[in-house]
C-alpha cells in the first residue's frame, strides 16, 4: 500500500518538475524514484506479517500482490533505464509529461495486483488504459503516431465498456463486486439454474474486454497498427508493462472470482465450464494467428507486434490451468517475455534513430558494424523463440511443464504451442541473419557508452536467469 501511495506522489512530483526547474533531472529523478520504491516493495514483502487490506477491502496487499508489484516496478525500472536517451534526445512528448503518464501507468498496474474489487478492477484497467492512448500519440508531427492513439482509444472505449456490462451482470446475479462475494454467490447461483445464462454472458463479456487488454485473437487488430505508430520506447512499455498487469487482473478474476463456480460445474455437468473452452478456444487462435501472419511481415515493429500477440496465446494457459506452478508459470513467462521485448526494442529504436527505418533492410550487417548490439539483439530474438539457454527457454519449458502436471490430457495444447515456437522461430532468425549475413551498411548505428553499458546489463539478464533459474523460482514460490 505504501508503494502505490509513493508512487502516486511521485507521478505528482513529475507533472511539477517543469514548474518548479527540474525538467532536466526528471529521468534521474524518475528512476531513482521507481528505485526506491521498489526497494520499498522489496521490505514490505519481507516485513509483512499476513494480508493487509485498505478502503475497505477493496484493495489486499498479500505474497500475490507483493511479487507482481515488484515484477511491475522492475519493468517500469527497466524501461527507465533503456529510455535514457529518447529523454537525452527530448524526442516527441515533453519529458515531464511523459515520465508522469508512464508512472500514473504503474499505478494503475499495482492497482490491478492488488484488487478485490470489480471497481478497482476497471479503474486500474482505466488508469493503465488512459496514459497509453496519450503517450501513443505523443509524436504529434506523426500521421501514424495520431493513427494509433485515435484507433487505440476508440478500440479500448469499446473494450472498457464490453467489460463494464460483464461487472453488471455479475453483479445482478451475486449482488457483490468483491470476489470473495461474487465466488459466494455465483455458488448460490448455481442452486438456481435460471441464473446461469446471466452470469455466463458476464464472464463472457468480462472475459471479452480483458482478451483485448491482453491482445488476445480475435480482439488482436488494433495492435499492429497501434506499435507501429507509437513512438518506438512507447511500444516497449505498451508491450510489457500494460500486457503484464492485464494478465495479473485476468489471472486474479477468473481464478480467485471463478474457480469455486467452475469446480461446481465440473462435479454437476461433469464437463469443463464454458469459460474454460473459450479459454482454450482463445489461447489455440492467438498462438496460431500471432505466429502465422508474423512470418509475413517486413519490419521488425510489426513482427514484434505479432510475436506479442503469440506470446499472450502461451500465457493464457496458466489462466486456463490455475495451479501453484501454473501461477509461479506466470511470473517466471512475464518477466522473460517483459525483459526480452524490452531489449529487442530498445535494439530497434537505435537502428530505427540512425537510419529512420525499422525494415528488415535496416538491420543488415549490424553484425559488423555493431557488432555489440547485433548481440544483444540476438539474444532477445532467441529467448522470444525459446532457444536454450536463453531465460526464454526456461519459461516456456515450465509452463509446458506445469501444464501437462496439471492436466496431461492437454497434450495437444502443449504440441500445438510448440509448433507455434517452431514457426516463430522463422521469423526471429530473418532478423539474425540479416543482421550476420548481409553487408556492412554506411550508415552506422552509434549507441552512447553509458546507454551500451545499460542495455548489455539488461541483456546479460537473459542469460543469467536463463543459467540460473532458481532466482525467478524462489521469487515464484513466495506467490503461493
Amino acid at each position: 500500500m505504501n508503494a502505490l501511495i509513493a508512487t502516486s506522489v511521485l507521478g505528482l512530483f513529475a507533472m511539477i518538475s517543469e514548474i518548479i526547474g527540474l525538467k532536466k533531472w526528471i529521468w534521474l529523478i524518475s528512476t531513482i524514484g521507481i528505485a526506491g520504491i521498489l526497494g520499498l516493495t522489496v521490505y514490505e514483502a519481507i516485513a509483512m506479517n499476513g494480508t493487509q487490506e485498505v478502503f475497505y477491502g477493496m484493495i489486499k496487499q498479500n505474497n500475490f500482490s507483493s511479487v507482481f508489484s515488484g515484477l511491475l516496478l522492475s519493468i517500469t525500472l527497466l524501461w527507465f533505464l533503456l529510455a535514457k536517451d529518447h529523454y537525452r534526445e527530448g524526442n516527441h512528448a515533453n519529458p515531464s509529461d511523459q515520465s508522469a503518464l508512464i508512472i500514473f501507468a504503474t499505478v494503475g498496474g499495482l492497482i490491478l495486483t492488488s484488487y478485490t474489487n470489480l471497481t478497482m478492477l476497471f479503474l486500474g484497467i482505466e488508469i493503465v488504459s488512459i496514459p497509453m492512448f496519450i503517450l501513443a500519440g505523443s509524436d504529434k508531427k506523426n500521421i501514424l503516431s495520431n493513427e494509433s492513439s485515435l484507433k487505440y482509444f476508440i478500440m479500448g472505449a469499446f473494450a472498457s465498456g464490453i467489460m463494464l456490462f460483464g461487472i453488471a451482470l455479475l453483479y445482478g446475479a451475486t449482488g457483490s463486486f468483491d470476489l470473495e462475494g461474487i465466488s459466494n454467490g455465483l455458488m448460490m447461483v448455481s442452486q438456481n439454474p435460471s441464473m446461469f445464462f446471466l452470469v455466463l454472458i458476464g464472464i463472457t463479456f468480462l472475459m471479452m474486454g480483458l482478451a483485448f487488454k491482453v491482445s488476445a485473437a480475435p480482439f488482436h487488430f488494433w495492435v499492429p497498427d497501434v506499435y507501429e505508430g507509437a513512438p518506438t520506447v512507447i511500444t516497449a512499455f505498451m508491450s510489457t508493462f500494460v500486457k503484464t498487469a492485464a494478465f495479473v487482473a485476468f489471472f486474479k478474476l477468473f481464478v480467485f472470482g471463478f474457480y469455486s463456480f467452475g469446480m461446481y460445474w465440473i462435479q454437476f455437468f461433469k464437463t469443463e465450464p464454458v469459460w474454460s473452452m473459450q479459454l482454450l478456444f482463445l489461447s489455440a487462435i492467438t498462438i496460431l494467428v500471432g505466429n502465422i501472419v508474423a512470418v509475413s511481415q517486413t519490419n521488425l515493429k510489426r513482427t514484434l507486434a505479432y510475436s506479442g500477440i503469440a506470446q499472450a496465446g502461451y500465457i493464457l494457459l496458466t489462466i486456463l490451468l490455475p495451479s501453484p506452478e501454473t501461477l509461479t508459470a506466470l511470473f517466471i513467462y512475464t518477466a522473460s517475455y517483459s525483459i526480452s521485448t524490452l531489449v529487442a526494442f530498445t535494439a530497434l529504436y537505435h537502428v530505427q534513430k540512425a537510419k529512420n527505418d525499422y525494415s528488415f533492410d535496416a538491420f543488415r550487417g549490424l553484425g559488423k558494424s555493431n557488432p555489440g548490439l547485433a548481440v544483444v539483439l540476438t539474444l532477445a530474438m532467441l529467448s522470444l523463440g525459446g532457444i536454450p539457454p536463453t531465460l526464454g527457454f526456461f519459461a516456456k519449458f515450465y509452463l509446458f511443464k506445469s501444464i501437462l502436471a496439471f492436466n496431461g490430457s492437454l497434450i495437444w495444447i502443449i504440441l500445438l504451442a510448440i509448433l507455434g515456437s517452431l514457426i516463430s522461430l522463422y521469423y526471429y532468425f530473418k532478423v539474425i541473419i540479416s543482421m550476420f549475413g548481409g553487408d556492412e551498411t554506411s550508415t552506422k548505428v552509434e549507441i552512447n557508452l553509458s546507454d551500451r553499458i545499460i542495455l548489455y546489463a539488461v541483456a546479460s539478464l537473459i542469460i543469467i536467469l536463463g543459467l540460473i533459474p532458481s532466482i525467478l523460482l524462489e521469487l515464484g514460490a513466495m506467490i503461493i
